[in-house]
Protein backbone atom coordinates (compact mmCIF):
# COMPACT_ATOMS: atom_id res chain seq x y z
CA UNK A 1 0.00 0.00 0.00
CA UNK A 2 1.03 3.37 -0.49
CA UNK A 3 2.80 5.60 2.39
CA UNK A 4 1.46 8.48 1.20
CA UNK A 5 -0.71 10.30 -1.04
CA UNK A 6 0.28 12.20 -4.59
CA UNK A 7 3.84 11.00 -4.69
CA UNK A 8 4.15 12.48 -8.22
CA UNK A 9 3.66 15.48 -9.82
CA UNK A 10 3.65 15.81 -13.53
CA UNK A 11 3.63 19.06 -15.38
CA UNK A 12 6.02 22.03 -16.28
CA UNK A 13 6.95 22.63 -12.41
CA UNK A 14 7.11 18.87 -11.66
CA UNK A 15 8.21 15.80 -13.64
CA UNK A 16 6.75 16.47 -17.83
CA UNK A 17 5.19 13.30 -18.42
CA UNK A 18 1.83 12.51 -20.05
CA UNK A 19 1.92 15.81 -22.64
CA UNK A 20 0.38 18.19 -20.03
CA UNK A 21 0.19 21.45 -21.06
CA UNK A 22 1.50 24.52 -19.68
CA UNK A 23 -1.69 25.87 -17.95
CA UNK A 24 -1.84 21.67 -16.03
CA UNK A 25 -0.92 20.08 -13.44
CA UNK A 26 -1.51 16.10 -12.29
CA UNK A 27 -0.57 14.37 -9.29
CA UNK A 28 -0.93 10.92 -8.72
CA UNK A 29 -1.20 8.13 -6.17
CA UNK A 30 -0.26 4.50 -6.91
CA UNK A 31 -2.00 1.54 -5.28
CA UNK A 32 -1.99 -1.95 -5.89
CA UNK A 33 -5.72 -3.64 -6.85
CA UNK A 34 -7.28 -5.77 -4.73
CA UNK A 35 -11.07 -6.76 -4.43
CA UNK A 36 -11.64 -5.47 -0.82
CA UNK A 37 -10.04 -1.99 -1.14
CA UNK A 38 -12.07 1.30 -1.38
CA UNK A 39 -10.59 4.68 -1.61
CA UNK A 40 -12.20 7.71 -0.38
CA UNK A 41 -10.79 11.32 -1.50
CA UNK A 42 -11.93 14.28 -0.05
CA UNK A 43 -10.76 18.01 -0.79
CA UNK A 44 -12.45 21.25 -1.63
CA UNK A 45 -12.87 22.06 -5.16
CA UNK A 46 -9.78 24.07 -6.37
CA UNK A 47 -10.13 27.52 -7.93
CA UNK A 48 -9.28 26.73 -11.34
CA UNK A 49 -10.74 26.54 -15.27
CA UNK A 50 -10.73 22.96 -15.19
CA UNK A 51 -10.60 20.07 -12.74
CA UNK A 52 -10.97 15.62 -12.91
CA UNK A 53 -10.12 12.64 -11.43
CA UNK A 54 -9.14 9.65 -13.54
CA UNK A 55 -8.56 6.14 -12.48
CA UNK A 56 -5.87 4.26 -14.61
CA UNK A 57 -4.02 0.66 -14.99
CA UNK A 58 -1.16 -0.65 -16.89
CA UNK A 59 -2.96 0.73 -19.53
CA UNK A 60 -2.57 4.48 -20.14
CA UNK A 61 -6.17 5.00 -21.11
CA UNK A 62 -9.45 5.22 -18.94
CA UNK A 63 -11.59 2.74 -19.02
CA UNK A 64 -15.31 1.50 -17.32
CA UNK A 65 -16.16 -1.14 -15.45
CA UNK A 66 -19.72 -2.38 -14.70
CA UNK A 67 -20.62 0.58 -17.14
CA UNK A 68 -19.41 3.15 -14.85
CA UNK A 69 -16.37 5.50 -16.63
CA UNK A 70 -13.07 5.61 -14.80
CA UNK A 71 -13.17 9.91 -15.61
CA UNK A 72 -14.63 12.42 -13.61
CA UNK A 73 -15.10 15.73 -14.66
CA UNK A 74 -15.44 18.91 -12.36
CA UNK A 75 -18.95 19.68 -13.70
CA UNK A 76 -20.23 15.80 -12.22
CA UNK A 77 -18.24 15.95 -9.00
CA UNK A 78 -21.25 15.86 -6.74
CA UNK A 79 -21.13 18.22 -3.89
CA UNK A 80 -21.03 17.03 0.13
CA UNK A 81 -24.14 18.08 1.95
CA UNK A 82 -24.08 21.58 2.17
CA UNK A 83 -21.47 22.93 -0.21
CA UNK A 84 -21.51 23.98 -3.69
CA UNK A 85 -19.81 22.78 -6.89
CA UNK A 86 -18.47 25.97 -8.39
CA UNK A 87 -18.70 24.32 -12.29
CA UNK A 88 -22.67 23.53 -11.76
CA UNK A 89 -23.28 27.33 -10.95
CA UNK A 90 -22.13 30.70 -8.75
CA UNK A 91 -18.34 30.26 -9.26
CA UNK A 92 -17.45 30.26 -5.71
CA UNK A 93 -14.44 28.14 -4.83
CA UNK A 94 -14.37 26.32 -1.68
CA UNK A 95 -17.29 23.40 -1.68
CA UNK A 96 -16.06 20.38 -0.87
CA UNK A 97 -16.45 16.91 -2.46
CA UNK A 98 -15.90 13.10 -1.21
CA UNK A 99 -15.82 10.71 -4.06
CA UNK A 100 -14.98 6.79 -3.56
CA UNK A 101 -13.28 4.40 -5.68
CA UNK A 102 -14.34 0.80 -5.69
CA UNK A 103 -14.54 -2.28 -7.13
CA UNK A 104 -18.19 -2.24 -7.01
CA UNK A 105 -19.42 0.45 -8.90
CA UNK A 106 -22.41 1.04 -11.42
CA UNK A 107 -23.60 3.79 -13.84
CA UNK A 108 -25.17 6.68 -12.63
CA UNK A 109 -23.63 6.69 -8.72
CA UNK A 110 -22.31 9.75 -8.22
CA UNK A 111 -18.46 10.71 -7.13
CA UNK A 112 -18.03 6.82 -7.27
CA UNK A 113 -15.08 5.57 -9.50
CA UNK A 114 -13.93 1.85 -10.17
CA UNK A 115 -10.99 0.89 -9.00
CA UNK A 116 -9.76 -1.17 -11.45
CA UNK A 117 -10.64 -3.28 -14.74
CA UNK A 118 -12.72 -5.95 -14.41
CA UNK A 119 -9.68 -8.30 -15.47
CA UNK A 120 -7.06 -6.53 -13.99
CA UNK A 121 -4.90 -8.96 -11.53
CA UNK A 122 -4.81 -9.03 -8.21
CA UNK A 123 -1.42 -7.10 -7.16
CA UNK A 124 -1.38 -5.34 -10.31
CA UNK A 125 -1.30 -1.24 -9.71
CA UNK A 126 -3.27 1.03 -10.77
CA UNK A 127 -3.36 4.88 -9.99
CA UNK A 128 -5.79 7.72 -9.68
CA UNK A 129 -4.96 11.01 -11.08
CA UNK A 130 -6.26 14.63 -10.27
CA UNK A 131 -6.01 16.77 -12.70
CA UNK A 132 -6.47 20.87 -12.38
CA UNK A 133 -5.89 23.36 -15.26
CA UNK A 134 -4.81 27.40 -14.61
CA UNK A 135 -5.29 27.25 -10.60
CA UNK A 136 -6.12 30.87 -9.60
CA UNK A 137 -2.60 31.76 -8.47
CA UNK A 138 -0.23 28.90 -9.89
CA UNK A 139 -0.50 25.03 -8.66
CA UNK A 140 1.47 25.90 -5.17
CA UNK A 141 -2.17 27.30 -4.22
CA UNK A 142 -4.09 23.75 -4.79
CA UNK A 143 -4.80 22.24 -2.11
CA UNK A 144 -4.58 18.40 -2.51
CA UNK A 145 -7.12 16.21 -1.76
CA UNK A 146 -7.15 13.86 1.58
CA UNK A 147 -6.58 10.03 0.68
CA UNK A 148 -7.95 6.83 2.59
CA UNK A 149 -7.38 3.38 2.49
CA UNK A 150 -10.14 1.01 3.54
CA UNK A 151 -9.44 -2.40 3.52
CA UNK A 152 -10.44 -5.19 5.34
CA UNK A 153 -12.41 -2.48 7.67
CA UNK A 154 -9.52 -0.61 8.76
CA UNK A 155 -8.87 2.61 7.27
CA UNK A 156 -5.67 4.49 7.01
CA UNK A 157 -5.40 8.52 6.09
CA UNK A 158 -2.67 9.06 4.29
CA UNK A 159 -0.41 11.63 4.49
CA UNK A 160 0.15 14.12 1.97
CA UNK A 161 3.65 13.56 0.45
CA UNK A 162 6.43 15.58 0.59
CA UNK A 163 7.32 17.66 -2.95
CA UNK A 164 9.80 16.15 -4.97
CA UNK A 165 13.29 18.06 -5.21
CA UNK A 166 13.33 20.01 -8.17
Amino acid sequence: MPECAWASKYGVTGLNAYWPDSAATYWSTVYPVTEDLEITISGVYPDARYASFTVYDDKPTWFSRNGASSSLPDYLIAPDPGSANPWQGVRRPGGRFTLTLSPDVAPGQPNRLPLSREDALPGAKASVIYRVYLPTGGDSTVVLPTVTLTQGGVSKTLPTCPPAPP
